[in-house]
């Protein structure tokens, strides 16, 4: 699972315990830099896969009500790759 944060959150100061936790695993990078890593995976995934992508597509896209618009994007990169809704 690959899951990204924007590299100005820094953990200390994340009060719950499970977001922070949540956030500690997640990678702290550009957004545009995330997109590539994501992309990357689905074609090495497609790869070692040998075939076509399922009708049903094992990824999900979450974002707190803030990142709602930044999520829009992340779904439509994906569908444009060919990944099912």
């Amino acid at each position: 699972m690959l899951q990204w944060r924007n590299p100005a959150i820094e953990l200390d100061a994340v009060d719950n315990e499970y977001y922070r936790h949540l956030l500690t695993g997640a990678t702290a990078c550009g957004f545009e830099e995330f997109r590539q890593q994501v992309i990357k995976q689905v074609a090495a995934i497609r790869a070692e896969n040998d075939a076509p992508p399922p009708s049903i597509s094992p990824i999900c896209v979450r974002a707190h009500k803030h990142d709602i618009d930044l999520s829009g994007q992340v779904t439509q990169i994906l569908l444009d790759l060919g990944e099912s809704s």
